[in-house]
């Protein structure tokens, strides 16, 4: 297929062999996220270009080789921001010889004639708060518009910097709305209002941006299909959020401003969390009033914002003018016109917003002159409402907590799950909560240092660390506090490396000018620093893991080693101009290694000045670590690939390709076979390097690049962020694996016990698997590729069904305890107790046993119930699940031909009534009065147990619903389908309280342990995960 390019005009075939792949970070407003794109290089010009589902290829943000390149009388220079609208160019007008801001939107079919509509319109609009648009128009099918270039920062990047003064945050909200006003007196409302649209010069002048494209870009893409925050949704009015557009008017830009008028004056946000959240708060809930997060804020500033972000439209300013005027009375120091809500006016409000419950009290307090007759029935009504109320609060709460500790926000996740702590709400805490907290319990201390941390170094024993970022201090920290102990200042430039010996807690630095400063001791203040010049500005120090010796390298130039003490100059390793990225060195300081700015490897004799050998692995080498023995180096790549060489030869040991695109620190815990990874993706991970598996992981911070160091023995880790967030964490647990891997995909996993399980492969192989000692032993190979399989964890044994073969009984040993005559089963499942084992003969009847390991006939059979018949079908449909109730006197059954039946076992009798299924029931279980069913079409659905009637029902998956448990001790339901993530709803009323990801591939099987503490997942990747509540 023939496709043109749009900067040379040059035709060539886009067919798949000139088609990559490309995963590009996408930057909006408040986040960074990673996009998969289809990207074609033309052979001409080299540009890159994307692919559009409805109209071929739009110019991309980077181009081959980073040369200029020209589009229409434009000479495109750089890429100055992109996002879902399209990409923004800092350019030349080769006609008038300026530079311009030209914006080229992405394609999206039938949009055309609106842009180029909208944005002539937005050009008419000239005045000094608004960015002037030059020209409109398209250029081999590609819409451009040329907007003036403003030089300076997007209100974004100018309130990253801290918090302004007050005064100059009403300045800059009276230059907005000045702005806003004039183009709404010319019938345009901008409907995209956000601190990204906002340009702020360099004189301090705010201006407006994008005026007449927010119509577009706000009604396709401000909310995302798979709920999640993205866009304007944070500063939309309720009005345009729920998209009842004919209701927009410019009282949602007045919204807009008091969403960043908040913003400007508290540091937060009025609303927090993903889009139903957001959207369930903007339409129920009135946002925190400023003075409780900031006691500083005025009582009319917070007056003022708190009128612009009323619900109700007509309870706003009814213009930007008005706003404004306000803004100006309070600079003035003149009364305001808005008033704070009265308390008679908030309960009426929260009336509206909370009918039933506001109804049933007000009919409760009738009946009460009434009579005393129906009081009860009141108050059970309203305590039911309110018990669902608390429930559905609680699961959007967890889903929040879950949001907030994925993206590394500590803080917020522990703020979430500490208001479950009080004694009336504790009822409601589950798996998800307990799980949780117990991730927040590896976090010791968080703390702020700059805003990018830069370097970092973890004391002997883990009891304090220091760090150095952008603001010219090396600062020390108390580990379990995070309390400062320390700030050194360096006046003539900044630090730029530190290092401390584990062997005497000795503190090196580097800094710009080329000096290293060394602390005997760095909590006596009196005591000055040994000074000494390596040369060039140093970027890395390290010591030696016996403290003798300390390595210092600057951005170009040797290595330089000094003896720890007299600090001479011992050797000096020639690492050539490229300079260094990274380096280690053995225990003795006898071997190091090196990585060049080139991504190359080099190992060498420090002694004999000699380079050894060089890795050039042909991926970009950022991170390397030495084994504390000296004879290995493991090695991290932009990629994420994980290698491991001998240090004598270069000898690859293994070359492990992990989940993560960019592995930027490595640290080995203590002498162990574990090493710690820092990714891209914000996560630490644990990998064993003996068994080459990824064992643990804990998120740490989020999308940005992390940086990490560890104690002597490995026990205490901190990592930096370059977000200058640095937090503390207790590795104790880091040795008690939380996944076990494989190359075969896992069709089945259960528990064995509460640190083993058993695990059935695709290839047949039945296997056991321990955690606790990471090893994996199998049990029994079976011809058959799927083998029927069904544990319990209360006596240790498994039962195995496998094609022609009887049923066999295994100890968690291996050994074989019974044989059962069963051959041909369908299904089978063990008791909750583990004395009854229920096992579903193909087209014959549901047999039942005893199971009792201390009793010579280990499986004793206790009755057999026939199948029911159905006379509205010729051929007796499968058992597809089975469920036993709690006190295994039911026995639940989902049938191949769409029904569930239920059988009385103290009776042998099956209940007349069924559950009639709309795609068959995959799974099963049986909670209390409630039977549950994950069906095959994707659904989870809940049904009375006594009439058969559905309670709930909810479309949890696209196809297949692979397995479903309840989880002990909580009133949740777990499942796992056609995704990478285990769900867990709420049994009374199918709430999602969480989705607990970490593989990146379906899952096939769940478990839970029978105290509820702990659950097992396993799928398509062969990856066994645990997932535990305690720390």
């Amino acid at each position: 297929m023939d496709s043109e390019c749009p900067v040379c005009n040059h035709s060539f075939d886009d067919g798949p062999s000139s088609r990559l792949g490309r995963t590009l970070s996408i930057a909006n407003d408040d986040d960074v996220v990673d996009k998969d794109l289809t990207l074609v290089s033309c052979p001409s010009c080299g540009t890159l270009l994307s692919e559009d589902a409805d109209d071929g290829f739009s110019l991309e943000t980077e181009a081959a080789g980073g040369e200029p390149r020209q589009f229409a009388h434009f000479e495109l220079q750089r890429v100055l921001g992109q996002g879902g609208f399209g990409t923004v160019w800092l350019a030349k007008d080769t006609r008038l010889d300026r530079s311009v801001a030209v914006k080229l939107p992405v394609r999206r079919r039938g949009t055309s004639k609106s842009l180029v509509r909208e944005a002539k319109t937005a050009a008419k609009l000239q005045h000094p708060n608004i960015v002037t648009v030059h020209e409109v128009g398209e250029f081999e099918g590609q819409v451009f518009i040329v907007c003036e270039y403003v030089s300076g920062l997007d209100l974004r990047s100018y309130l990253s910097k801290g918090l302004p003064p007050q005064a100059r945050v009403v300045d800059l909200l009276q230059g907005i709305a000045s702005g806003l006003h004039h183009a709404h007196e010319n019938q345009i409302v901008h409907r995209d209002m956000k601190p990204g649209n906002v340009l702020v010069d360099d004189a301090g002048v705010p201006l407006v941006a994008d005026f007449g494209l927010a119509k577009v870009v706000s009604v396709e893409e401000s909310i995302s299909s798979r709920g999640k925050v993205v866009g304007t949704i944070l500063y939309m009015a309720p009005e345009q959020a729920g998209q009842e557009v004919d209701q927009v008017d410019r009282r949602a830009d007045v919204y807009a401003m008091g969403v960043m008028m908040y913003e400007m004056l508290t540091g937060e946000r009025p609303y927090r969390g993903n889009v139903q959240a957001v959207l369930h708060q903007k339409s129920n809930e009135d946002p925190t009033p400023l003075r409780q997060l900031r006691t500083s804020v005025p009582l009319d500033l917070e007056t003022i914002c708190l009128k612009c972000l009323q619900r109700a439209p007509g309870r706003r300013y009814q213009t930007a003018d008005e706003f404004c005027d306000e803004l100006q009375r309070f600079k003035e120091g003149k009364p305001i016109l808005a008033r704070p809500v009265s308390r008679i006016e908030k309960a009426w409000r929260w009336c509206q917003r909370n009918r039933m419950t506001a109804s049933l009290t007000t009919l409760f307090l009738s009946s009460l002159l009434i009579g005393l007759a129906g009081t009860t029935t009141f108050w059970l009504e309203a305590r039911k409402q309110t018990l669902q109320a608390n429930r559905s609060l609680y699961a959007s709460q967890m889903s929040m907590a879950a949001s907030h500790l994925g993206v590394g926000d500590i803080e917020a996740t522990r703020s979430t799950l500490d208001r479950y702590n009080t004694t009336g709400l504790k009822y409601l805490r589950g798996f998800e909560w307990r799980y949780l907290a117990a991730k927040l319990n590896r976090f010791e201390a968080v703390t702020q240092h700059g805003r990018r941390v830069k370097g970092l170094a973890v004391s002997r024993d883990g009891d304090w660390w220091a760090s150095i970022a952008d603001d010219r201090f090396l600062r020390v920290f108390e580990f379990e506090s995070a309390k400062s102990i320390r700030e050194i200042p360096f006046h003539a430039g900044r630090w730029q490396a530190v290092a401390i010996s584990h062997a005497d807690n000795r503190v090196a630095a580097g800094a710009k000018d080329g000096s290293v400063y060394v602390w005997d001791s760095i909590s006596d203040e009196s005591k000055l620093p040994t000074i000494f010049k390596h040369g060039v500005g140093v970027q890395v120090v390290r010591f030696s893991g016996d403290g003798k010796r300390l390595f210092s390298s600057g951005a170009s130039g040797a290595v330089r080693v000094w003896e720890v003490g007299t600090w001479k100059l011992v050797s000096e390793i020639p690492t050539g101009r490229e300079g260094l990225v990274a380096l280690d060195a053995s225990f003795d300081g006898s071997v190091l290694a090196t990585i060049g700015s080139e991504g190359v490897i080099r190992v060498w004799d420090v002694d004999a000045k000699n380079m050894r050998f060089a890795i050039r692995d042909g991926r970009s080498i950022q991170s390397v670590a030495l084994s504390p023995s000296g004879d290995r180096l493991v090695a991290g790549t932009r990629g994420g690939y994980l290698l491991m060489h001998e240090t004598i030869d270069g000898t690859p040991l293994f070359n492990l390709n992990t989940r993560f695109d960019w592995i930027s620190g490595i640290r080995f815990l203590g002498k162990s076979s574990l090493v710690a990874l820092c990714s891209s993706k914000g996560v630490v991970a644990i990998f064993d390097l003996e068994t080459h598996q990824e064992i643990s992981d804990i998120q740490t911070h989020y999308g940005v690049e992390g940086l990490l160091d560890v104690s002597k023995n490995g026990s205490r880790m901190a990592v930096g962020s370059a977000k200058g967030i640095l937090r503390t964490i207790d590795t104790s647990d880091f040795q008690r694996a939380l996944m076990i891997g494989s190359d075969e995909p896992i069709f089945d996993i259960d528990f064995l016990s509460s640190q083993e399980a058993v695990a059935t492969y695709r290839d047949g192989s039945i296997k056991k698997l321990n955690f606790e000692k990471r090893t994996v032993d199998l049990l029994f190979k079976s011809s058959d590729r799927r083998p029927m399989v069904s544990a319990s964890e209360q006596n240790s044994v498994v039962a195995i069904g496998s094609a022609g073969l009887p049923v066999q009984l295994m100890s968690s040993s291996g050994k074989s305890v019974a044989t059962i005559a069963e051959l041909d089963v369908d299904e089978m499942t063990f008791s909750q107790s583990g004395k009854l084992l229920i096992i579903s003969r193909s087209g014959g009847p549901i047999v039942g046993y005893s199971i009792d390991l201390n009793r010579k006939q280990v499986a004793k059979e206790l009755f057999s119930l026939a199948l029911p018949v159905e006379s509205d079908i010729s051929e007796q449909p499968k058992v597809v699940a089975l469920a036993l109730s709690g006190d295994s006197q039911q026995l639940a059954v989902s049938f191949s031909h769409q029904q569930i039946r239920v059988a009385e076992l103290s009776r042998l009798e099956w209940q007349n009534a069924r559950i009639a299924l709309d795609a068959s029931g995959e799974s099963l279980v049986m909670a209390g009065d409630k039977i549950v069913v994950g069906t095959r079409g994707g659904e989870v659905i809940c049904f009375d147990q006594s009439a058969m009637a559905e309670l709930w029902k909810i479309k949890a998956y696209v196809n297949y619903v692979n397995d479903l448990i309840r989880i002990p001790g909580g009133n949740a339901i777990a499942s796992v389908g056609d995704s990478n993530a285990i769900a867990i709803w709420d049994l009374e009323n199918g709430d999602s309280r969480i989705r607990l990801h970490r593989d990146e591939h379906q899952l096939f099987s769940i478990a839970a342990s029978a105290d509820g503490s702990t659950m097992l997942s396993a799928g398509i990747d062969g990856d066994a995960r645990i997932w535990r509540t305690e720390h």
